[in-house]
């Protein structure tokens, strides 16, 4: 084909498109386009991991995305609450309870007319006098319902005696009675010391008893002043009516022990005191004060929780007098000895101890010093006692983690986003904790600075309920402000090759 003929074929081409455009573009204009909607569901799963509400208390959780991000809002006021009270009965004795919050049972006919009230001891007391039997009073309380459900029942209570007098050889017993007013049995825990003259020590035993009659264990301390005149002493025992295990403590050491044969076995409904002298012809006066009786915590021991650990706690009596103090462990917790100190002096004056600090404090301070000795927190509460949980800021669980793939172990850390208190003298600490209670490290931000800004790494695996652990925290805030944080809790199923992110921002109110 020569170039002539070439362009006479693009020539004949073009004219040909030009004639059929226009007839294209009417039928284009003139056609009428329909739509129609086609219906459709999509399905989103929830996420694998998730966040939950622990239902802790003073926590409010508000949860968006499926689980995936959260809001947190606690109360972390910088203050001393008392959180639980373990003492069902407490009693100073500053008036007479006989017959009304203390109780003399009408047998042993010899102990009815013995036991009365010292108004200048300001105590309960029983004379020695005429009697060589157990004589019990007990608290106008029924603890039948703990001793069924198989709880540990305590009893504690400060006790002194004068000079006693008689002729030849004396035997006597101060002792905690766990008493069974149907079948009139009892348990009785406590103090058995030979008297001598003079102040120059007792033989004693620690004694476990049945009814006082049967020994179900006996401890001996050989030449001791716990049953020594003039001396102010005390009594602290438990009984547990689940393992049947009683104890005869004293200053926090057991002194004797026994697991309590099927054939002694009773539930008790009252608890008390009791005393016994081995014959009827010495005469003298016995003290009591101070009578405590818990359920499941020792009226020897005072908690305080929520304190960063280091942190130092004091108690002090109504007088500014230091009582003890104790250093926070690592899980928030100081525990305060309630115990009296050991053999402190009777005033020989008015033959009454002067110092009456043991198991009941009243008008009694908490004090709070962090870990350079800086006064934290200071309160006075009209009681404090035995057995008693106070609490400081918060500590409890913030959220709680879920997986849907049960026995699936996966890791887990917390990592700090951000935070608006970083000029705030505030303490926070943050930890994950996997559903075998076991701890990580902490976020640790400490008067507004941060010290640590991820907690370490732990595995965690869910059960049959889906709960694999929780994230859990310690925070104080001052009165006034509210601290703020962002954190993400990044899972692996891989080793960290790839990773999941839940999100929360967690508010804590002083």
């Amino acid at each position: 084909m020569n170039k002539a003929m070439a362009r006479e074929t693009l020539l004949y081409a073009v004219l040909v498109l030009l004639l059929v455009l226009p007839m294209l573009l009417q039928v284009v204009l003139g056609s009428v386009f329909t739509y129609r909607w086609m219906d459709s569901t999509a399905t989103v799963s929830p996420p694998v991991v998730r966040l939950a509400d622990p239902g802790s208390p003073n926590v409010t959780v508000s949860l968006y995305n499926y689980g995936t991000a959260g809001d947190v809002y606690a109360n972390a006021t910088i203050d001393l609450v008392l959180e639980k009270r373990s003492a069902i009965f407490f009693d100073t004795f500053d008036t007479s309870p006989i017959g009304t919050r203390l109780i003399v049972p009408r047998e042993p006919k010899e102990c009815r007319d013995k036991w009365g009230y010292d108004t200048n001891a300001g105590a309960v007391s029983i004379k020695v006098n005429g009697i060589k039997a157990e004589c019990i009073a007990y608290a106008n309380i029924d603890v039948s319902q703990y001793a069924k459900e198989g709880r540990t029942v305590y009893v504690a209570f400060l006790v002194w005696r004068g000079t006693l007098n008689g002729p030849g050889s004396q035997t006597n017993r101060f002792d905690s009675v766990y008493f069974n007013t149907t079948r009139r049995t009892y348990y009785n825990i406590g103090w058995e010391g030979t008297l001598q003259s003079g102040r120059n020590g007792e033989t004693v035993n620690s004694i476990i008893q049945y009814s006082a009659s049967t020994q179900l264990n006996t401890t001996s301390l050989g030449t001791s002043y716990v049953t020594e005149e003039n001396y102010l002493t005390y009594v602290a025992s438990e009984v547990n009516f689940s393992s049947w295990r009683a104890i005869h403590w004293f200053n926090g050491s057991i002194q004797t022990s026994v697991t309590i044969p099927p054939t002694y076995r009773i539930y008790i409904d009252r608890v008390g005191i009791g005393y016994w002298i081995s014959k009827g012809d010495w005469k003298g006066n016995v003290y009591f004060d101070n009578l405590v009786v818990t359920v499941d915590a020792p009226p020897w021991e005072i908690y305080v929780t929520g304190l960063p650990a280091g942190w130092e706690v004091v108690l002090k009596n109504s007088t500014g007098g230091e009582v003890s103090r104790a250093v926070a462990d690592s899980s928030g917790v100081a525990v305060l000895d309630a115990y009296p100190p050991p053999y402190v002096d009777v005033d020989l004056n008015t033959g009454n101890p002067n110092f009456r600090d043991g198991f009941i404090f009243p008008n009694a301070t908490i004090e709070v010093y962090d870990e350079l000795g800086n006064l934290v927190r200071s309160k006075t509460f009209n009681e404090v006692v035995g057995g008693d949980v106070y609490r400081i800021g918060f500590s409890g669980n913030l959220l709680r983690v879920d997986s849907t793939l049960a026995g699936d172990s996966f890791e887990a850390r917390l990592v700090l986003v951000n935070t608006n208190c970083s000029s705030v003298p505030w303490w926070l600490y943050l930890y994950l904790v996997n559903a075998s209670n076991h701890y990580s490290t902490p976020i640790n931000i400490t008067k507004g600075q941060i010290y640590s800004g991820e907690t370490s790494v732990v595995v965690m695996t869910p059960g049959s309920d889906g709960v694999a652990g929780y994230v859990y925290g310690r925070a104080l805030v001052p009165s006034g402000y509210v601290c703020e944080v962002d954190v993400e809790l990044r899972y692996s199923f891989s080793g960290w090759a790839t990773y999941g992110s839940l999100k929360a921002k967690l508010l804590f109110r002083g």
